[in-house]
This record gives structure tokens, sequence and C-alpha cells, in this order.
């Protein structure tokens, strides 16, 4: 039911091979074919009459045949049936038969007593079927052709279930190939061109050069405070004996960001507390492209990795640093978590539709701290940010100390 559009830049690459950057994020809409399957319902209900539209509710073998008889129908139908011709989908003998005689007598007064086996379509009401999601589809097209910018779109390719409709592709042909000299194709069989490109993704992943984020992604973190943060937001940590905010937006890619398939982000934390028995590290989405906290409006969590702490309470928690490396430029945002104390690594992979469960690194059960660590070190005991890549801690006056 959806309709989803990218944008991409095709290259040869040495070897010959073509490659694909993505122009700028993608976008979708509920806007696809079930929608024109929703007005046929419509339709039928309204011809036919509630008995017959609750009989076809009531039997899906005989409401399986009148769709297949549509779906085909759908398929062929190209939007140039004269004004005064009729299509015809047939019905089974049982919904006439579940048709109340009033319904009977006023769908024969419509179509005539020699059609009362099948379903008349007009062809402006066929035509009425697809047009009101052909206009929200024009507005998503035109949507991303703006989104391009200086990049000039010269071709569309159709391919999805939906794209099996005649009717759809002569409308993109008509509305882009004579107006705005962009050139339209659509494959043999658009409804497994997905599937076969999936299939050659998979065994050729270098296929993508470059995808763009559809969303802002980052870690939730705790950091530092200054007095550009709201007062809210800060608590006062008396293991470090300095002011920190809780719950941080971390960014790692902006939302329109170019990301390479084989980038890897990297940031490194440090576990809250000496006493901490593990940090959670929680990805979090949203659109706006500069967030500074988890909670503001928009941001969704993704899911979350936790890496166990064995700590030596006479170190510093400066000895031990917690390496993450995040690649987004594959089809799911793969995670890896490294102590660089233990060498002991972690990882997860957080689907882009956020969608997937919390994971915990090497399915062992994490757990935020104990209550010494509860009290001293927030609430959330998330990771500590690196203080602008020095290794060491910071009192309130900035001044490098050791803890």
């Amino acid at each position: 039911g959806t309709v989803d559009l990218t944008v991409h830049e095709v290259k040869k690459d040495e070897g010959g091979s073509f490659r694909f950057t993505e122009v700028a994020p993608g976008l979708g809409k509920s806007c696809g074919a079930t929608f024109v399957d929703d007005n046929f319902s419509a339709f039928m209900a309204e011809t036919l009459g509630e008995s017959a539209a609750r009989y076809l509710s009531d039997n899906p073998q005989d409401m399986v045949t009148v769709k297949k008889a549509w779906e085909s129908l759908k398929r062929q139908f190209t939007g140039t049936v004269g004004q005064g011709e009729d299509l015809s989908v047939g019905l089974p003998g049982k919904v006439l038969a579940a048709m109340t005689d009033a319904d009977r007598e006023r769908l024969a007064k419509v179509q005539g007593d020699e059609y009362e086996d099948v379903l008349l379509i007009p062809a402006d009401k066929m035509r009425a079927c697809f047009e009101t999601v052909f206009a929200e589809i024009d507005d998503l097209v035109e949507t991303m052709l703006d989104r391009c910018g200086d990049h000039r779109v010269t071709k569309i390719m159709c391919v999805g279930g939906f794209s099996e409709s005649h009717f759809l592709v002569n409308h993109i042909r008509n509305r882009y190939e004579a107006g705005r000299n962009i050139q339209v194709y659509c494959p043999a069989s658009p409804g497994s061109a997905v599937v076969k490109g999936a299939a050659y993704y998979g065994l050729n992943p270098s296929v993508i050069a470059a995808r763009r984020c559809r969303m802002t992604y980052g870690l939730a973190v705790r950091g530092y405070w200054d007095s550009s943060f709201p007062d809210d937001k800060r608590t006062w940590d008396h293991y470090q004996r300095t002011w920190m905010i809780e719950d941080k937006f971390d960014v790692l890619v902006r939302r329109g960001e170019a990301v390479e398939v084989d980038r890897v982000v990297k940031r490194t934390y440090y576990p809250p507390a000496i006493w901490s028995t593990s940090i959670k590290l929680s990805m979090y989405a949203t659109v706006e492209p500069t967030p500074r906290f988890v909670d503001e409006p928009g941001c969704s969590a993704m899911g979350e990795i936790t890496v166990p702490l064995k700590l030596d309470k006479e170190r510093s928690i400066n000895d031990y640093p917690i390496q993450i490396m995040v690649q987004f430029g594959a089809s799911e945002i793969n995670v890896r978590a490294r102590n660089e104390k233990t060498g002991e690594a972690f990882k997860a992979e957080f689907s882009y539709d956020m969608d997937a469960q919390p994971s915990v690194g090497e399915g062992q059960a994490g757990e935020n701290g104990d209550q010494k660590a509860q009290g001293t070190s927030g609430a959330n005991k998330r990771a500590r940010e690196d203080e602008a890549g020095s290794a060491g801690a910071s009192d309130a006056t900035g001044k490098k100390r050791k803890v």
C-alpha cells in the first residue's frame, strides 16, 4: 500500500560496473495500489448493497474470486476507454442470491437484466478509482524532484506491484515525458523487479556506493553541562564533582547526509562511575537535523546495546574506554561496541524502519548499574561522552583532573 521513491546518480566504476549513489533522502507514502482497491470496494458495496457486501465479507472464497477478477482488470486498464463504455467484473452466483429483492431490482435498473451476473464499472468510475491515488503520487514525485536540487532527473523507473498497472505507467509517462522531458521506463515484470534487485544487491552489495540518511541518528549519552544547556537537564555528579547533562543526543549522522557503504562512524565513551557494572548505549532517530536531547518531540528509540563491565574500583573511569563503531551505509544499521581494556566486543543490528527490538550485546542481559551508581551518576547511567577528545575528566572549572 506504499509508494517509495529514491533518486540515484548512476556511474560506472573502473571495472565497468554500475554503482548507485543516492542523491536525496528517499520518500514514502501510503498511496499505493491497495487504495485503488479500497475505492473499488466502496463502489462495489454502494452498487450491490449492504447484504452483498456483508456476504462477501463473511465468505472469503467468493471475495477472493471477485478480487482476482478485479486485479486482472486493474492491471489491464489503460485509462483510454471511451466515456460511455463499461468494464465488468464477474460475480459468483451466491453474491446475487445474498442480495435483497430491492437491491437486485435497483441493480437491474442500472445495468440491465442481461448483466445480472456481473458488476459493470463505468469508465469514469474506473478512472476515479485511480485518480485520487494518482494525485497523491504526483505530489510525492514533485516533492522528491524538489529535494534533488541541482541534480536534474533524466529517467524514471517504475517497479513494484503497482507498476503492473498500465494506467499508472501511462499517467507517469504523460505527465513527465511530455511535460518534463524525463524518460519513463517500466520492465516487463515490474512486480518481480524488486525481488530480483534485492537478490542482486545481496550478491553484489558494492553496487550501492552511498545512501542518504532519511533521519538523524545518534546515541543517548551523559554529557558535560555548560551554560548553553537548560538548567533542568543538569545533574550533579558527586563522583566527578561536576555538572552533567542527561539524555544528550550525540549525533552520529544527520538527515540528508550521504553515507558511503563502507563508512564507519566512531565514538569513544566511558563508564559513568567506577562502580558501574554495565553501560547502556541506546540508539535514537529523529527527522530533526540538530536534536539536542533524546526526549525531544519526534525522537524515537530504535534499540540498545549493553556492554557489561568489570571495573577495578582503585582505578579511574578514564582507564576503561568503550569504542563504538556504527555503519550506516548497509541495508541495516550495524553497531559494534568494544571494551578497549578487555578486548571484548559486542554487536547489534537496527532496522531503519525502527521495528527492531532492543538488543543486548552477545545476548547477555544487561543492567544499568547498582543503586550507588544510580544515586551518584544519574538515573539513566548513560555512557559518558569523551570530553572534546580528552582522556581525562574535567571539573566545573574545565581544568583536567585525575579521578
